[in-house]
C-alpha cells in the first residue's frame, strides 16, 4: 500500500509526475479517438470501436466533435507547459501550488467530459463541467502571471 501511495504523491506531487500524467492521458485519448480516423475506418477498426465503446457519431456534428477533441488535448499540452514553468522559475510556494492543482483538475475535466460530452451523447452536465474546466484553466493562467509579475 506504501509503494502506491509513493507513487500517486509522486504522480501529482512533483514536476515529472504531473508532465508524466498528461503525456499518458494525451496518448490514451491519441490511442482511442484515433481508431475513428479514415484509415482505421476502411479497416473496420472505426465501427468496432464505435460499438464496443457505445459512441453516438452523428455525421452533422463531426466538427463540432472534432473541436472539442483538439481543445481538451490543447489543454493538457497547456498544462505540460505550465507545469515546466512553475517547475524552473521562482514564485511562492503558494501559487506553484494553486497554479499546478487548478490546471491539472481544469485539464482533467475538459478531457473526459468533453470525450463525454461530444462523443458518447449530448449530456449538458457534461458540458458544463467541460467549460468549467476551461474556465479553472483561465483561472490558472491569470494566477500564473499574477505569479510571474
Amino acid at each position: 500500500m506504501q509503494f502506491v501511495k509513493d507513487r500517486f504523491y509522486y504522480l501529482f506531487n512533483s514536476t515529472k509526475g504531473l508532465i508524466l500524467v498528461a503525456i499518458a492521458m494525451i496518448g490514451l485519448v491519441t490511442a482511442l479517438w484515433g481508431m475513428l480516423s479514415g484509415p482505421m475506418a476502411e479497416m473496420g477498426l472505426r465501427d468496432w470501436v464505435v460499438r464496443v465503446f457505445g459512441m453516438d457519431l452523428i455525421q452533422a456534428e463531426r466538427e463540432g466533435r472534432i473541436v472539442i477533441l483538439y481543445h481538451a488535448i490543447a489543454m493538457a499540452v497547456i498544462a505540460i507547459e505550465t507545469y515546466m514553468l512553475t517547475g524552473l522559475l521562482k514564485m511562492k510556494s503558494f501559487f506553484k501550488t494553486a497554479i499546478n492543482l487548478l490546471i491539472t483538475v481544469g485539464y482533467m475535466l475538459t478531457l473526459v467530459f468533453g470525450m463525454g460530452f461530444a462523443y458518447f451523447g449530448h449530456n449538458w452536465a457534461f458540458h458544463g463541467l467541460y467549460i468549467t474546466g476551461l474556465s479553472l484553466i483561465f483561472f490558472a493562467g491569470i494566477l500564473l502571471c499574477v505569479a510571474l509579475w
